[in-house]
């Protein structure tokens, strides 16, 4: 295993331990016999896991921050070209808005890598009670040229904010590492779902999600419209 891997598997895992069994019990995570018997982790795991690091204060309050959090609806996205360090309309993030955090990530951690076109670079929250708040960030690179960045907000309409709140936030290394460690599973379960597909034929709707070897790209031209309530947050 890459060392960088094991370093942040190792951090990761410690964070992880308390409010990794508490989304467990709550079910939020696969069900099913655990250490060298466990299930494979899943896209969905990885994202909930994630999202229990950054969101909870303590153990406890995971399960409850998980679904708080990660129900938290896109409402802004913003392109930006690192080369010209100028703003850019977006034309090539599939997520409309009503997209839920969640599921963006856990979209992300399919198609992000620490070596693929598509890389994370952030997962930040805004600890609340009455405005809780999320961003992601990933960037698209050409080799190791990073070319464009994209910064997705997440929040629902408030009428007022707290005076005080604190963040919590996921640099690039953890974020994927995490896509990195679950790359295996992703590609066992759509080589389970191939055979399937072979022997009985296809499962799935034609416009199921994008393949895991691809970056996120364009989506409907609805997909990256501002929220008329949006206002720029930095990230």
């Amino acid at each position: 295993m890459n060392p960088v891997h094991l370093f942040w598997l190792k951090s990761l895992a410690f964070a992880d331990m308390g409010r990794g069994r508490a989304v467990r019990e709550a079910g939020l995570l696969t069900q099913g016999a655990l250490g060298i018997n466990a299930p494979a982790a899943t896209l969905r795991d990885g994202a909930v896991l994630l999202l229990a690091i950054t969101t909870s204060r303590t153990w406890k309050d995971a399960p409850t921050e998980v679904k708080r959090y990660g129900s938290l609806p896109l409402y802004k996205t913003t392109g930006h070209d690192p080369i010209t360090r100028t703003d850019f309309d977006l034309d090539e993030v599939p997520y409309g808005f009503e997209a839920l955090l969640v599921d963006v990530l856990t979209d992300l951690l399919e198609h992000c890598g620490s070596r693929r076109e598509a890389r994370l670079s952030l997962l930040k929250v805004d600890r609340s009670e009455a405005s809780p708040e999320a961003a992601l960030a990933f960037g698209l690179y050409k080799g190791e040229t990073h070319t464009k960045s994209f910064f997705l907000a997440f929040k629902r309409p408030i009428e007022w904010r707290d005076a005080v709140w604190e963040s919590g936030q996921m640099n690039d290394i953890a974020l994927n590492t995490m896509a990195d460690l679950l790359a295996p599973n992703v590609a066992a379960t759509n080589r389970a779902r191939m055979q399937a597909e072979h022997e009985n034929g296809p499962s799935v709707p034609p416009d199921e999600p994008l393949p895991p070897d691809e970056p996120p790209r364009a989506g409907k031209p609805a997909t990256t419209q501002t929220h008329p309530e949006a206002k720029p947050r930095p990230v």
